[in-house]
């Protein structure tokens, strides 16, 4: 599932300018924090991992009361309307975001009060969904199990020590960092985005 290397197939950045750029973020200007998230995202390894029909995802809409739900693109995205600023998308780029679990669906709408739709997703037979997930790396290293790498978590963990070590440091503190940075929120997502 991993190859042995991580770093030579996704080569890090050097640890000294990961530390450094991590070290000035919260005072850096909004232009450099972008900046460092892009050039952390472009060299953060991007596993993937298959997940078959078994598997279901949930996705909360609030809406207005009395609106109805006519149509599954509504329960997707609204396609009358520009996609506003999330998580992982700036304005205007339409971004499906799914959870595995209720309670993080219903979370990241942040709903005080009013109407939901919570809807379950689930895979058609015969067909994958590919995941990239930010956070698994640290998550594997931190714990010795990854909460989606599951059974595989000591075939990533063996990957992450087959690394030079500095390479590794880099590659930990870079995941560890984006995934801090994507699951702030605090965050206005002007930089997560």
């Amino acid at each position: 599932m991993f190859g042995l290397d991580l770093t030579h197939r996704y080569p890090s950045l050097p640890l000294g300018e990961v530390v450094e750029r991590i070290h000035h973020f919260e005072t850096d200007s909004d232009e450099r924090r972008q900046e460092t998230i892009a050039s952390l995202v472009d060299a953060h390894p991007m596993l993937s991992f298959d997940w078959g029909r078994s598997r279901r995802f949930r996705r909360a809409r609030m809406i207005a009361p009395g609106d109805a739900i006519d149509h599954v693109d509504a329960l997707v995205w609204r396609r009358s309307s520009r996609a506003r600023l999330g998580r992982a998308n700036p304005e205007g780029v339409s971004v499906l975001y799914l959870a595995d679990r209720r309670d993080t669906a219903l979370s990241e709408i942040k709903l005080d009060r009013g109407d939901v739709v919570l809807s379950d997703f689930c895979i058609l037979p015969g067909k994958a969904v590919r995941v990239a997930p930010i956070g698994e790396l640290i998550h594997v290293h931190r714990t010795g199990r990854g909460f989606l790498s599951g059974d595989n978590s000591g075939q990533l963990s063996a990957a992450l020590n087959a690394c030079d070590p500095d390479q590794s440091r880099a590659m930990l503190i870079t995941d560890a960092f984006l995934h801090a940075r994507l699951t702030d929120i605090s965050d206005d997502y002007r930089t997560s985005s």
